[in-house]
């Protein structure tokens, strides 16, 4: 949930775009209503890019952030999310200028999908989406139980 003044707002859905010939993207209109044009996009995990808005970025990162520099996973993974990181400002028309290292990481051609995913929102080339999307539905439901025992398991501690 994203925290819209008063309201606690969920991102939810999918939307698809094109990348034009300079580059840009344009946002989703029901994503941008939610999160703002100040915004910050980082690498997301199995080819996807993450966006959030930038006030809400601390706090998405911060177990990140929390962990000793001592730790090798640790570094790595600020590496991963911080190091790509960047601040993207959305033009009046609701496009951005898409960063070609993370178009690289993404594999984006041309058309991408945007996912809102509750507290924020990944960023597919449509294709990878596509094939990702159907080697997920034949996994969702041992998904699903790997998430739910894991849960008993703790609780259970």
């Amino acid at each position: 949930m994203v925290n819209n003044g008063a309201k606690k707002i969920q991102l939810l859905g999918q939307y698809q775009a094109k990348l034009d010939t300079k580059g840009r993207l344009f946002f989703p209109s029901k994503l941008k209503k939610i999160l703002g044009k100040n915004l910050i996009i980082t690498r997301g995990y199995e080819g996807s890019l993450i966006v959030v808005k930038r006030d809400s970025f601390n706090s998405l990162t911060k177990d990140i952030q929390d962990q000793p520099f001592v730790f090798g996973a640790a570094r790595e993974t600020a590496r991963f999310i911080l190091g790509n990181a960047t601040e993207i400002t959305l033009d009046s028309q609701g496009r951005f200028l898409f960063p070609a290292y993370l178009r690289k990481h993404a594999q984006v051609k041309n058309q991408v999908v945007f996912l809102g995913l509750g507290t924020y929102v990944e960023i597919w080339d449509k294709k990878t989406w596509d094939d990702h999307q159907k080697k997920l539905e034949t996994k969702i439901s041992s998904i699903s139980e790997k998430i739910i025992k894991t849960k008993k398991k703790e609780n259970e501690n």
